[in-house]
């Protein structure tokens, strides 16, 4: 796309700085274009840096955020399941395909679906206990986004526990 060379030219695009411009054409009314350039970056992305690969995995988490702040918080949650799922098995992406499982979750709940986020939420807190260790605050940002999505659902008792 003609916008993105523009910007980043031969260079693998930032989808960080794509996000900002898309959400800023999409607060001004601008949805569909700022839609076309985060896809397009997310796609230029992943024909350089492969998949799995940390930038790509960034790269849809970026074109979720863009998703949500256009209003589809459904593809805001696929995306960022499909980050979760492209990140390198290591541990800098172990880590930040939890942080993507979350968002998935948030995003599903924040659409009214909170029945489809909690066996995600419940999962990745499983992953979470184990990755960080009982106690840690990444663990207890996972307990509290669960937390809302089951009283979101009714499941006071579930919830609160």
């Amino acid at each position: 796309m003609n916008f993105l060379k523009s910007i980043f030219g031969r260079r693998v695009p930032d989808s960080e700085r794509v996000m900002e411009q898309a959400i800023a054409l999409s607060q001004q009314g601008d949805a569909v274009t700022a839609m076309t350039i985060i896809k397009e970056c997310v796609r230029e992305i992943q024909n350089a840096c492969g998949d799995p690969s940390m930038k790509y995995a960034e790269a849809l988490s970026h074109y979720a955020t863009v998703a949500f702040a256009t209003g589809d918080p459904v593809l805001g949650a696929n995306q960022c399941l499909a980050a979760a799922e492209s990140c390198p098995k290591n541990r800098d992406g172990n880590k930040a395909r939890l942080t993507y499982l979350m968002n998935a979750g948030q995003f599903l709940a924040h659409s009214g679906n909170a029945s489809q986020a909690i066996p995600i939420l419940k999962d990745s807190l499983k992953e979470r206990i184990d990755f960080y260790g009982d106690g840690h605050a990444g663990v207890a940002c996972g307990q509290q986004v669960l937390a809302e999505a089951m009283l979101a659902e009714e499941q006071y008792e579930q919830g609160l526990q």
